[in-house]
Formats: C-alpha cells, structure tokens, sequence
C-alpha cells in the first residue's frame, strides 16, 4: 500500500464507492496526513459525504463550510467540492463566496459516481 497523500486518498475513494464508509473514514485519516491545502480540501469533501452516509451530516456540513471559507484553495478544488459535496449547503456557501463560476460547471468531480440525490 502506497504512503503518499494522493494515493491514500485514490484508496479512501475506492472505499467510499464500495460503500465501505467506516473503513473510507479511516482511510480518509492517513490521507489528509502530509497532504496539501487542495487534496486536503478535496478530502473534506469526500469526508462531508461519508459522514452524510454514515447518519452524521451536521459534521459534514460543518466540515464543508470550514474548507470553503479558506482562502487558499485554488478554484478547481472549490469547484469539485461545491459539486461532489454531499450536502448541498457546501454549494450554497461556495455560491454566496462567488466561487461558483465556470470551473465548478465544468469540472468533473472524481467523486460524482457517488454524489447525494440531495446535492443536485
């Protein structure tokens, strides 16, 4: 198993699409260890949809907001978090903060195979 951040994170997605949500959590742990400010981002926004899953959706809106109110992620990464966000409040508050403009359109998110029915 691979110890860099990105390919922890590749392994905590292939959990979280297997629906594996408590093993994606811990898996979602390690990855955010020694990763950047955008692919930390984008593990919150996989993180939000695991609690979302897993009956803890409060956390991850609360989570969601923390991250989209940063100001240095690049807006590719605001724009995958505001679509692959599993709550739809992320979308909302990335949209008041004006970043949801052309990349969050025409980005696609790695994540959309297992994105909320509530995020659109």
């Amino acid at each position: 198993m691979t110890s860099d951040p990105a390919g922890l994170y590749t392994a905590a997605l292939t959990l979280t699409n297997e629906r594996r949500y408590r093993e994606a959590e811990a898996a979602l742990d390690a990855a955010a260890s020694g990763a950047d400010d955008n692919l930390r981002a984008r593990i919150a926004g996989t993180r939000a949809f695991v609690l979302d899953q897993l009956g803890r959706p409060d956390e991850g809106e609360a989570l969601c907001r923390r991250v989209l109110a940063g100001d240095a992620l690049t807006a590719h990464t605001r724009g995958v978090i505001g679509r692959s966000s599993a709550v739809s409040s992320c979308t909302a508050a990335a949209s008041m903060r004006g970043w949801s403009g052309s990349a969050a359109r025409s980005t696609p998110s790695p994540t959309t195979r297992w994105r909320s029915p509530t995020s659109g």
